[in-house]
């Protein structure tokens, strides 16, 4: 397990808490940028895929500087690294850490890992930390950032991160996201959402200082026409099996490119704790809506339990059907 908190990161088994090996930090990069509860950066490990060796990659979004506080400007950067482990030597290794200009400030920010691995990055405020005084009361936080921005991994450095359309409600804190089965993303929450100084007109919670408000976020991909369709796969499977994709032939006019496993969000304070995308290898495709998948080679790429089941036409993606991965 990767713990990564203020700049130190560790490796550490979790059944023993023994630590593994020591990562290296981001300070080389920018020294004052602290990630942890108040100052509240988001992250994500990128796809875990057959092509990539399932080599972990993480994503860290925003945050707060360590001096930080209710009227500081949050972070703009995004920071970038590779963890590889060598199975010869049994250690780990890191890639250099790769720093990124974002095209917002964001704090209490919440990165959503999309099916075709581009990220949706959106809530949190553009000034403060996460929390409100010790009798409640005010946010801790000032302008909410109520633009999400999607992040393409994949394209050159300086050009990943696009705008796109704004929410007019305040997610802050205790604010959340989460992939749907028909890809789109679930918004909900936001405490303290009151008392905040703000520079744009917005749509005023109800109900004061909480916001019960649910939202749906529709990427671009979801609009297009151009998306196969999923139309069933196994209720089960186990690791390193073939099992059978059927999809619909009619309806689908794209050729298929990918078949991808989708973890359930489980999110809290700006952390998605079970977030994971694992690409499956294509055996075969006999053009009549059967696809033939090899399910993951063991738990440690993808533990046991529930996914999503989605087919990747380039970056357009179908809807989901659940699967239940079994040792």
């Amino acid at each position: 397990m990767l713990m990564y908190c203020d700049m130190v990161g560790i490796i550490v088994d979790p059944y023993t808490g023994t630590v593994i090996a020591n990562m290296t930090n981001h300070g080389s990069i920018q020294k004052t940028v602290r990630l942890e509860y108040p100052f509240s950066g988001t992250s994500v490990m990128l796809p875990l895929t057959p092509a990539n060796g399932y080599t972990p990659e993480f994503v860290f979004f925003g945050g707060q500087f360590g001096y930080g506080w209710t009227n500081t400007p949050a972070v703009d950067l995004a920071m970038r690294v590779k963890v590889n482990w060598d199975p010869v030597a049994k250690n780990y290794t890191y890639g250099t850490w790769e720093a990124e200009k974002m095209n917002a400030r964001r704090v209490m920010g919440d990165a959503v890992l999309l099916p075709n691995g581009q990220v949706v990055v959106l809530n949190g405020a553009m000034n403060g930390v996460a929390g409100d005084s010790a009798t409640g009361g005010s946010s801790k936080a000032n302008f909410p950032q109520f633009w999400p921005v999607l992040y393409d991994p994949q394209a050159p450095n300086g050009t990943r991160f696009t705008r796109m359309a704004r929410s007019q409600i305040a997610r802050m804190y205790h604010s959340t996201a989460a992939l749907t089965p028909d890809g789109t993303i679930v918004v909900a929450g936001c405490d303290r959402c009151d008392y905040f100084n703000v520079s744009v007109p917005y749509s005023k919670s109800p109900w004061g200082l909480p916001e019960y408000r649910v939202e749906v976020f529709y990427p671009p991909m979801v609009f297009w026409d151009m998306r196969p369709t999923l139309v069933s796969v196994p209720s089960t499977a186990g690791y390193g099996t073939r099992f059978q994709v059927l999809y619909d032939t009619i309806t689908t006019m794209v050729d298929i490119d990918g078949v991808v496993l989708m973890a359930p969000s489980s999110t809290t304070h700006s952390t998605n704790f079970n977030q994971r995308a694992v690409g499956l290898r294509i055996v075969s495709d006999n053009g009549n809506g059967i696809i033939t998948v090899e399910s993951p080679p063991n738990i440690n790429i993808a533990p046991p339990g529930f996914y999503m089941v989605f087919l990747l036409a380039g970056q357009a993606y179908s809807t989901a059907q659940w699967i239940q991965l079994l040792p």
